[in-house]
């Protein structure tokens, strides 16, 4: 009951907020253009529910680049493939004048309704993992980790003291989360979800 309802939402929320921000894309994506070369929207491989791969989209933030994309790579090992693959930091050079704005924001968040629609993504779920981050957890953490669809927002993302965040601590709130999701705690993170962006905190 719970997996259909939460679908159902998925769907009728993802399609409404994409139809009242439709403008909001033309104007971002302009904007995009005119700040540096490339493309509108940045794709990456990410891992879903069940293991299954699916292609996110965000609004491109930084200049192209050949950084790692998160993908095991030949002749190398598995952790030399994650040690390759380097999150952004928040001053990072590679972030444009546009990026700014849209990271600080979310808005570069915005196109992962259209995951949310397809229904590779959920409203609400752990974010979703690049393959090479399998490293950081054990065979049955990943596992357990990816019975659930990824989301948009998450248990980890409204932690209240995000700045100690620990990649550790936030695998336990992932995991948490797909053992405890329930309406209650959607709604909880909903909530401070939107409290934090009122707030102007980084998630």
């Amino acid at each position: 009951m719970y997996s259909f309802f939460k679908r159902f939402i998925d769907i009728v929320g993802s399609s409404t907020i994409l139809i009242l921000l439709s403008p909001l894309f033309v104007i971002i994506s302009i904007f995009i253009r005119l700040d540096s070369r490339g493309p509108c929207f940045f794709r990456q491989d990410r891992i879903g529910k069940n293991l299954r791969l699916f292609t996110m989209l965000k609004f491109r933030s930084m200049v192209d680049s050949k950084a790692s994309m998160g993908q095991f790579e030949e002749q190398q090992t598995k952790e030399e493939s994650r040690k390759n693959y380097l999150t952004t930091s928040k001053n990072d050079a590679r972030i444009t004048r546009v990026g700014k704005v849209l990271r600080r924001t979310h808005l570069d968040e915005i196109p992962q309704l259209t995951n949310v629609f397809l229904g590779d993504m959920s409203l609400i779920g752990p974010r979703p993992d690049v393959p090479v981050q399998e490293v950081d957890y054990s065979s049955r953490q990943w596992r357990r980790r990816h019975m659930r669809k990824p989301g948009i927002t998450g248990l980890a993302q409204v932690y209240t003291n995000h700045a100690k965040m620990t990649p550790r601590l936030r695998i336990a709130l992932d995991i948490k989360y797909t053992k405890c999701c329930s309406f209650k705690m959607d709604i909880y993170i909903v909530g401070k979800t939107i409290a934090k962006l009122f707030s102007e905190k980084s998630f």
